[in-house]
């Protein structure tokens, strides 16, 4: 009975911790996604247009229906301008806070704590193109993982991400005849040749963004930074393991909440069964004792038996 006496209140304690964090998670898939930016969009000269993430991913379904009917080129196109019209340029400053951008405590407690133990605000750009879309905003590398994340995980094109020395901006290899091709979601803008070619021709750069209609000094901008400084290419595989971490912490979050309720209901099950044990022993006892005879101890002497006079 005292070992199974911390039984019962341990089972309580992981019944009530499990159900605050599953409260947590449920709170969490209720939040709304979408940036209030994004929201509440005024059109600019970076971002003239705004569609929301339910016609952003409905048009990109409707896109991927229609690819094998495409050229390369054209669903290039495609997918850079449904991507670049979804989401609003848009990051908060550094040392800036803005709770809408950072994973709060109901999304993932985990990555929230690990961040916050570090004084650190957590946010976090997705390397899902459907989370990208819904919640709205994003800079430049935002923009451009969401359209590398589309292209390899919906059609297995090779695509990944590329710094430069001030932009981001995706590339994808046509499968057919491996050429590389540039992919600037931020400005919706698709440049047909690879990071080569553009460093070695800034007229060719100038004179595609030119064609979008860029005023003369964002041009100038633009071509100086696909010079060969400060270039980096990044494997397709350059975030999936911070992608994976993120998921796998978010997988965490629900299981460890499971977790403690089947231990809850282990011990909530153990202590039971002791409980009944011990009612079981205790009856046997008594039941023992109740039917045994009286003894006689070694120096008791047995009643005399009188006799009746004859």
């Amino acid at each position: 009975m005292v070992l199974s006496s911390w039984r019962m209140p341990s089972a309580f304690a992981c019944a009530l911790a499990a159900t605050a964090l599953l409260l947590l998670n449920l709170y969490g898939e209720l939040l709304p996604e979408r940036h209030p930016k994004a929201v509440e969009f005024v059109p600019n000269s970076h971002d003239p247009t705004l569609i929301s993430a339910e016609e952003a991913l409905a048009q990109l379904d409707a896109l991927s229906r229609s690819w094998d009917s495409l050229s390369f080129d054209e669903r290039m196109v495609r997918t850079t301008d449904i991507i670049a019209k979804g989401i609003v340029h848009y990051w908060p400053q550094e040392g800036e806070y803005d709770p809408h951008l950072e994973t709060s405590l109901f999304e993932n407690f985990l990555y929230f704590l690990r961040y916050r133990l570090r004084g650190e605000f957590a946010y976090y750009e997705y390397d899902s193109y459907r989370k990208t879309l819904q919640r709205g905003v994003g800079l430049c590398s935002q923009a451009s993982r969401a359209v590398s994340d589309y292209l390899r995980e919906e059609h297995g094109i090779i695509a990944g991400v590329i710094e430069l020395d001030g932009h981001v901006v995706a590339y994808a290899e046509d499968p057919a005849s491996e050429r590389t091709v540039l992919l600037d979601a931020d400005y919706n803008v698709y440049l047909p040749f690879d990071l080569a070619h553009a460093e070695a021709n800034p007229d060719a750069v100038a004179a595609v963004y030119a064609s979008h209609g860029f005023p003369a000094e964002t041009i100038a901008l633009l071509t100086g930074i696909y010079s060969e400084s400060g270039n980096l290419i990044n494997p397709p595989t350059r975030y999936r393991g911070r992608a994976k971490r993120f998921r796998t912490t978010e997988y965490i979050t629900w299981l460890l909440p499971g977790t403690l309720l089947a231990v809850a209901g282990g011990l909530t099950l153990l202590a039971r069964r002791g409980a009944g044990s011990a009612r079981n022993a205790s009856t046997e006892t008594s039941v023992s004792r109740s039917s045994a005879g009286p003894r006689l101890t070694g120096n008791a002497k047995p009643a005399e038996v009188s006799r009746l006079p004859r």
